[in-house]
């Protein structure tokens, strides 16, 4: 069984907005203010690098297959690789 995690709610913003912020597509105040939260919080910064490693991951996977389950299979077991030296 798997623990959620639970962010305090200053936290669970930045989270909820990570895909966004590492892909670039927030604007500039909310980019400052996540580049803000996540210098001081460690947790965050965490989350963060895992988020970035599943990105990198999935998309170069993406390059490498043409076949939706055969990625979906690679894709997966990314994310057991990530999550197992994540912690």
């Amino acid at each position: 069984m798997t623990t959620a995690i639970v962010f305090p709610p200053e936290c669970e913003v930045v989270v909820r907005a990570l895909w966004d912020y590492l892909d670039g597509i927030l604007g500039p105040p909310s980019m400052a203010a996540i580049d803000a939260h996540l210098a001081e919080c460690a947790p965050c910064r965490t989350h963060a690098a895992f988020q970035r490693k599943l990105i990198d991951e999935i998309c170069a996977l993406r390059r490498q297959h043409d076949d939706p389950s055969a990625l979906r299979v690679r894709v997966l077991d990314a994310i057991r690789r990530a999550r197992a030296t994540d912690g």
